[in-house]
């Protein structure tokens, strides 16, 4: 990594429109995917199930914390733009290159795990997949509907995913698809792997709205007050947390398990280690820590730059989370191919192991950030919404200059010189 500098302390700081800490948060996020996804290749594999199982509390954490701060962005980025036409299509083009671009290369990483090659490009689900129609269904939801009313839709699509998905038991396999994309299934899965869409873009919408309130909150009061805001956020989604966890008890005393019966999926549901699909209290219960996490970067980001603060670790954690999508389709390759198919060196060395793979994606991803190779990952749909925009606006500057012309009348008929026959 030293031939790649250092981003400087105003690329950390980012544009106008942007708060670096929440950058900052979501590349801390991005790290805790990383250790997620080699601790499923490294660590099952030489430590054994027991260890990953014990790791995996910690681990969990990576995709609930993602996929809210990068709703918390949505949500900064809508209030601080009084015109959000230009960065809704930016972030639809975003979504789409994930899906056309994205999903493909993704698939080509995930190889190395199957039998069959095609599996991988035709029957798994990936986040980033759902990441790219809730960055597309996001923006344009973002448009219309206000903080509140994002926050309170989220939930509500949490909320009814999570009802269909204990009470609907399609009988046919189109309905089990269906229901397995969306809301995801508890019992009897078609696919090899899917991260359903409904819940988490309901936890990513409701993660716009609160972002769009932390970015008043902080314009009015500065980032303690908004820092103040957002704990208040993760003390209630512990709450939350805690109880679903209590519910589930009188549950488990009629004897609910399994996935047969309505009380045994509600039982699945409530269980912390319910991630696919993502469950009541693993997604409130790591949310909350994951909302801690940001509360403490937006006050510490108070005091950017200063000795108090480790600078160059606080501006590679905003380059990774400026770039994390990027990152993202990087670290497939990196830990299910590489780091599956290479010899792996005993546990002891379990640490130096990571932190080499960590320090080779941000060597990567530094220089794709130091060229501002993200203008490349277009679909060209940001650029062709912007000519249109421009087209129009044109027509409209000339509008009333053409309204403003006299008309004129067409010339009347002539009489014929001979005059009319009697």
């Amino acid at each position: 990594m030293t031939d790649t500098p250092a981003p400087s302390v105003a690329a950390a700081r980012g544009t106008t429109d942007r708060i670096q800490a929440i950058d900052v948060a979501r590349g801390v996020a991005m790290l805790m995917v990383f250790l997620s996804h080699f601790s499923l290749h490294y660590v099952y594999s030489v430590a054994g199930p027991g260890w990953f199982k014990a790791q995996s509390l910690v681990t969990h954490i990576a995709t609930p914390a993602f996929v809210l701060v990068s709703g918390i962005m949505l949500g900064l980025l809508r209030a601080s733009r009084s015109d959000f036409a230009r960065m809704r299509d930016k972030l639809i083009d975003r979504g789409l290159f994930l899906l056309i671009v994205g999903r493909p290369f993704i698939a080509l990483a995930h190889i190395a795990l199957e039998d069959d090659w095609r599996l991988p490009f035709v029957d798994q689900v990936f986040i980033t997949d759902t990441l790219g129609v809730c960055l597309i269904l996001g923006s344009l939801i973002a448009t219309s509907v206000g903080d509140r009313g994002r926050l309170r839709l989220g939930l509500g699509i949490l909320v009814s995913s999570w009802a269909l998905d204990i009470f609907w038991m399609p009988d046919s396999w189109g309905g089990s698809l269906v229901k397995e994309l969306l809301f995801g299934r508890l019992r009897g899965e078609s696919l090899l792997y899917n991260f359903p869409l409904l819940p988490w873009f309901g936890w990513y919408l409701a993660g716009s709205g609160l972002g769009s309130i932390v970015a008043r909150a902080r314009t009015a009061g500065g980032g303690k007050i908004a820092a103040r805001g957002v704990f208040k956020a993760a003390a209630v989604s512990l709450g939350i947390a805690f109880a679903a966890r209590l519910a589930a008890w009188p549950l488990k005393l009629t004897h609910a398990v399994g996935t047969a019966t309505a009380a045994g999926r509600a039982v699945r549901m409530l269980a912390l280690g319910q991630k696919l699909p993502p469950g009541v209290t693993f997604l409130f219960f790591y949310g909350a820590i994951a909302l801690l996490g940001v509360g403490v970067v937006l006050e510490w980001g108070e005091r950017l730059p200063s000795e108090e603060t480790p600078a160059v670790a606080w501006r590679w954690l905003a380059m990774l989370g400026r770039n994390s999508l990027l990152a993202f389709v990087l670290q497939f390759y990196v830990y299910y191919t590489a780091v599956h198919l290479l010899p792996k060196p005993p546990l002891w060395l379990g640490p130096v192991y990571f932190a080499v793979t960590v320090a080779l994606l941000l060597a990567l991803v530094g220089l794709c950030d130091r060229y501002r190779l993200n203008r490349m990952f277009t679909v060209g749909f940001a650029r062709w919404a912007a000519r249109r925009r421009e087209t129009r606006n044109v027509g409209r500057a000339l509008a009333p200059a053409f309204a403003a012309m006299p008309t004129i009348d067409p010339p009347k008929d002539q009489p014929r010189s001979g005059g009319s026959l009697g």
